[in-house]
Protein backbone atom coordinates (compact mmCIF):
# COMPACT_ATOMS: atom_id res chain seq x y z
CA UNK A 1 0.00 0.00 0.00
CA UNK A 2 1.42 3.39 -0.96
CA UNK A 3 2.07 6.06 1.65
CA UNK A 4 -0.53 8.23 -0.06
CA UNK A 5 -3.23 5.79 1.09
CA UNK A 6 -2.15 5.74 4.73
CA UNK A 7 -4.30 7.76 7.09
CA UNK A 8 -4.00 8.99 10.65
CA UNK A 9 -7.18 9.07 12.72
CA UNK A 10 -7.12 11.43 15.70
CA UNK A 11 -9.77 11.33 18.39
CA UNK A 12 -10.97 14.08 20.67
CA UNK A 13 -13.53 13.92 23.43
CA UNK A 14 -15.66 16.49 25.22
CA UNK A 15 -18.84 16.45 27.25
CA UNK A 16 -20.42 18.92 24.83
CA UNK A 17 -19.63 17.19 21.52
CA UNK A 18 -18.95 13.64 22.66
CA UNK A 19 -16.50 11.58 20.62
CA UNK A 20 -15.01 13.25 17.53
CA UNK A 21 -12.85 11.33 15.02
CA UNK A 22 -10.69 13.31 12.58
CA UNK A 23 -9.08 11.70 9.52
CA UNK A 24 -5.85 13.05 7.96
CA UNK A 25 -3.85 11.60 5.02
CA UNK A 26 -0.34 10.92 6.34
CA UNK A 27 1.50 12.98 3.69
CA UNK A 28 -0.25 16.11 4.97
CA UNK A 29 0.83 15.26 8.53
CA UNK A 30 4.49 14.42 7.88
CA UNK A 31 5.24 16.71 4.95
CA UNK A 32 8.44 18.75 5.41
CA UNK A 33 6.99 21.65 3.45
CA UNK A 34 4.61 24.21 4.89
CA UNK A 35 1.14 22.82 4.25
CA UNK A 36 -2.31 23.24 5.70
CA UNK A 37 -3.32 20.18 7.71
CA UNK A 38 -6.36 18.65 6.05
CA UNK A 39 -8.73 16.96 8.45
CA UNK A 40 -12.09 15.37 7.77
CA UNK A 41 -14.51 14.55 10.56
CA UNK A 42 -15.68 10.95 10.41
CA UNK A 43 -19.27 10.05 11.18
CA UNK A 44 -19.35 6.64 12.81
CA UNK A 45 -22.37 4.61 11.75
CA UNK A 46 -24.52 4.04 14.82
CA UNK A 47 -25.49 6.08 17.85
CA UNK A 48 -24.31 4.19 20.88
CA UNK A 49 -26.05 5.01 24.12
CA UNK A 50 -24.27 7.38 26.49
CA UNK A 51 -22.69 8.95 23.41
CA UNK A 52 -20.49 11.47 25.22
CA UNK A 53 -18.68 8.62 26.99
CA UNK A 54 -17.14 6.52 24.23
CA UNK A 55 -13.70 4.99 23.85
CA UNK A 56 -11.83 3.81 20.77
CA UNK A 57 -9.12 1.22 20.15
CA UNK A 58 -7.84 -0.03 16.80
CA UNK A 59 -6.14 -2.86 14.93
CA UNK A 60 -5.29 -3.08 11.20
CA UNK A 61 -7.22 0.11 10.49
CA UNK A 62 -10.41 -1.21 12.13
CA UNK A 63 -11.85 0.76 15.05
CA UNK A 64 -13.57 -0.69 18.09
CA UNK A 65 -15.90 1.95 19.57
CA UNK A 66 -17.47 1.18 22.93
CA UNK A 67 -19.43 2.86 25.68
CA UNK A 68 -17.71 3.56 28.99
CA UNK A 69 -20.73 3.04 31.20
CA UNK A 70 -20.55 0.09 33.65
CA UNK A 71 -24.26 -0.55 32.97
CA UNK A 72 -24.49 0.00 29.18
CA UNK A 73 -22.00 -2.38 27.55
CA UNK A 74 -22.27 -1.74 23.82
CA UNK A 75 -19.52 -1.92 21.21
CA UNK A 76 -19.08 -1.96 17.43
CA UNK A 77 -16.27 -2.72 15.01
CA UNK A 78 -16.06 -0.17 12.22
CA UNK A 79 -13.89 -0.01 9.11
CA UNK A 80 -13.76 3.70 8.19
CA UNK A 81 -12.18 2.94 4.78
CA UNK A 82 -15.07 0.78 3.57
CA UNK A 83 -17.72 2.32 5.87
CA UNK A 84 -18.96 -1.08 7.06
CA UNK A 85 -19.50 -2.06 10.69
CA UNK A 86 -20.49 -4.91 12.97
CA UNK A 87 -22.36 -4.63 16.26
CA UNK A 88 -20.75 -6.90 18.86
CA UNK A 89 -22.86 -9.16 21.10
CA UNK A 90 -23.72 -7.54 24.45
CA UNK A 91 -21.37 -8.24 27.31
CA UNK A 92 -23.83 -9.92 29.66
CA UNK A 93 -21.81 -11.62 32.36
CA UNK A 94 -21.20 -9.78 35.63
CA UNK A 95 -17.74 -9.01 36.97
CA UNK A 96 -16.94 -10.20 40.47
CA UNK A 97 -14.38 -7.43 41.01
CA UNK A 98 -15.02 -4.81 38.33
CA UNK A 99 -17.06 -1.78 39.37
CA UNK A 100 -15.79 0.69 36.75
CA UNK A 101 -16.48 0.53 32.98
CA UNK A 102 -14.73 -2.42 31.29
CA UNK A 103 -11.85 -1.75 28.90
CA UNK A 104 -11.83 -3.15 25.35
CA UNK A 105 -8.87 -4.17 23.18
CA UNK A 106 -8.60 -6.32 20.09
CA UNK A 107 -6.14 -8.02 17.78
CA UNK A 108 -5.72 -10.73 15.16
CA UNK A 109 -5.29 -14.42 16.00
CA UNK A 110 -3.40 -16.00 13.09
CA UNK A 111 -4.13 -19.53 14.37
CA UNK A 112 -7.90 -19.22 13.82
CA UNK A 113 -7.54 -16.56 11.08
CA UNK A 114 -9.89 -14.17 12.85
CA UNK A 115 -10.00 -11.21 15.20
CA UNK A 116 -10.50 -11.48 18.95
CA UNK A 117 -11.96 -8.73 21.09
CA UNK A 118 -10.66 -8.71 24.66
CA UNK A 119 -12.42 -6.97 27.53
CA UNK A 120 -10.98 -6.56 31.03
CA UNK A 121 -12.68 -5.56 34.26
CA UNK A 122 -11.78 -2.35 36.03
CA UNK A 123 -12.30 -1.03 39.56
CA UNK A 124 -12.39 2.54 40.84
CA UNK A 125 -9.11 3.52 42.50
CA UNK A 126 -8.21 0.25 44.12
CA UNK A 127 -6.09 -2.74 43.31
CA UNK A 128 -8.27 -5.71 42.39
CA UNK A 129 -8.06 -8.91 40.42
CA UNK A 130 -8.55 -8.25 36.70
CA UNK A 131 -11.12 -10.49 35.02
CA UNK A 132 -10.98 -11.10 31.28
CA UNK A 133 -13.55 -11.92 28.60
CA UNK A 134 -12.97 -12.88 24.94
CA UNK A 135 -15.19 -12.62 21.87
CA UNK A 136 -14.00 -14.31 18.66
CA UNK A 137 -15.34 -12.57 15.57
CA UNK A 138 -17.88 -14.80 13.84
CA UNK A 139 -19.28 -16.22 17.08
CA UNK A 140 -22.30 -14.96 19.00
CA UNK A 141 -21.12 -14.77 22.58
CA UNK A 142 -18.39 -13.87 25.05
CA UNK A 143 -16.49 -16.33 27.19
CA UNK A 144 -14.33 -15.94 30.25
CA UNK A 145 -10.66 -16.89 30.35
CA UNK A 146 -8.21 -16.91 33.25
CA UNK A 147 -7.75 -13.67 35.17
CA UNK A 148 -4.65 -11.58 34.57
CA UNK A 149 -2.10 -13.14 36.97
CA UNK A 150 -1.42 -9.96 38.95
CA UNK A 151 -3.78 -7.54 40.69
CA UNK A 152 -3.83 -3.89 39.72
CA UNK A 153 -5.57 -1.39 37.46
CA UNK A 154 -5.50 -1.04 33.67
CA UNK A 155 -6.10 2.52 32.48
CA UNK A 156 -6.05 2.17 28.68
CA UNK A 157 -6.78 -0.31 25.90
CA UNK A 158 -4.09 -2.89 25.21
CA UNK A 159 -1.69 -2.67 22.27
CA UNK A 160 -1.67 -5.43 19.64
CA UNK A 161 1.88 -6.51 18.71
CA UNK A 162 3.25 -9.86 17.46
CA UNK A 163 0.04 -11.80 18.05
CA UNK A 164 -0.36 -10.47 21.60
CA UNK A 165 -2.31 -7.82 23.51
CA UNK A 166 -0.15 -5.79 25.91
CA UNK A 167 -1.27 -3.69 28.88
CA UNK A 168 0.32 -1.56 31.56
CA UNK A 169 -0.99 -2.80 34.92
CA UNK A 170 -0.52 -0.21 37.68
CA UNK A 171 -0.23 -0.93 41.40
CA UNK A 172 -2.98 1.29 42.84
CA UNK A 173 -2.05 0.36 46.42
CA UNK A 174 1.17 2.32 45.86
CA UNK A 175 -0.19 4.89 43.40
CA UNK A 176 2.40 7.60 44.08
CA UNK A 177 5.21 5.26 43.03
CA UNK A 178 3.76 4.91 39.53
CA UNK A 179 4.95 1.30 39.44
CA UNK A 180 3.64 -0.68 36.49
CA UNK A 181 4.03 -4.13 34.96
CA UNK A 182 3.73 -4.91 31.25
CA UNK A 183 1.38 -7.89 30.93
CA UNK A 184 1.07 -9.71 27.60
CA UNK A 185 -1.78 -11.98 26.46
CA UNK A 186 -0.97 -14.46 23.68
CA UNK A 187 -4.12 -14.50 21.53
CA UNK A 188 -3.55 -18.02 20.19
CA UNK A 189 -2.72 -19.74 23.49
CA UNK A 190 -4.74 -17.31 25.65
CA UNK A 191 -1.90 -17.36 28.17
CA UNK A 192 -0.10 -14.52 29.95
CA UNK A 193 3.48 -13.45 30.49
CA UNK A 194 5.22 -10.48 32.09
CA UNK A 195 7.46 -8.57 29.71
CA UNK A 196 10.85 -7.18 30.75
CA UNK A 197 11.03 -3.41 30.97
CA UNK A 198 13.66 -0.81 30.15
CA UNK A 199 15.36 1.21 32.87
CA UNK A 200 13.06 4.18 33.23
CA UNK A 201 11.25 5.96 36.04
CA UNK A 202 7.54 5.15 35.97
CA UNK A 203 4.95 7.92 36.35
CA UNK A 204 1.39 6.63 36.43
CA UNK A 205 -0.26 9.34 34.33
CA UNK A 206 2.75 10.02 32.09
CA UNK A 207 3.65 6.57 30.73
CA UNK A 208 1.76 4.66 28.08
CA UNK A 209 2.24 1.81 25.62
CA UNK A 210 2.07 2.14 21.85
CA UNK A 211 3.28 0.58 18.63
CA UNK A 212 6.01 2.00 16.41
CA UNK A 213 7.51 0.28 13.35
CA UNK A 214 5.46 -2.83 14.26
CA UNK A 215 7.26 -2.95 17.63
CA UNK A 216 6.00 -2.42 21.17
CA UNK A 217 7.03 0.96 22.54
CA UNK A 218 6.73 3.02 25.71
CA UNK A 219 6.01 6.74 25.69
CA UNK A 220 7.66 8.31 28.73
CA UNK A 221 6.25 11.77 29.43
CA UNK A 222 7.98 12.34 32.77
CA UNK A 223 9.39 15.62 31.40
CA UNK A 224 6.66 18.28 31.27
CA UNK A 225 7.92 19.66 27.94
CA UNK A 226 9.26 16.58 26.12
CA UNK A 227 8.77 12.84 26.14
CA UNK A 228 11.07 9.90 25.45
CA UNK A 229 10.22 6.90 23.30
CA UNK A 230 11.53 3.43 24.11
CA UNK A 231 11.10 0.74 21.44
CA UNK A 232 11.37 -3.05 21.91
CA UNK A 233 13.03 -4.06 18.64
CA UNK A 234 12.79 -7.80 19.37
CA UNK A 235 9.56 -8.70 21.12
CA UNK A 236 10.15 -10.19 24.57
CA UNK A 237 13.90 -9.47 24.61
CA UNK A 238 14.85 -7.06 27.38
CA UNK A 239 18.19 -6.23 25.76
CA UNK A 240 16.40 -4.98 22.63
CA UNK A 241 14.80 -1.99 24.41
CA UNK A 242 16.23 1.11 22.72
CA UNK A 243 15.69 4.75 23.57
CA UNK A 244 15.09 6.79 20.40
Amino acid sequence: MSAARHHLIVRSQSYLRGLCLLDSPLPSVFSTSRVTLKQTELNYPVSLNNGCHLKVCSCDGILCINTTSPHERSAILWNPSFRNFKILPPLEFEWEYGTAPPIYSFGYDHFIDSYKIIVVSSAYWKTEKIEVGVHSLGTNDWRRIHEIPISGKILESGIFVSGTINWLVFDISNWSSGLATIVSLDLEKESYRMLPQPDLEWHTWKNSLGMLRDCLCIFDGSDDMFFDVWIMKEYGNRESWTKL
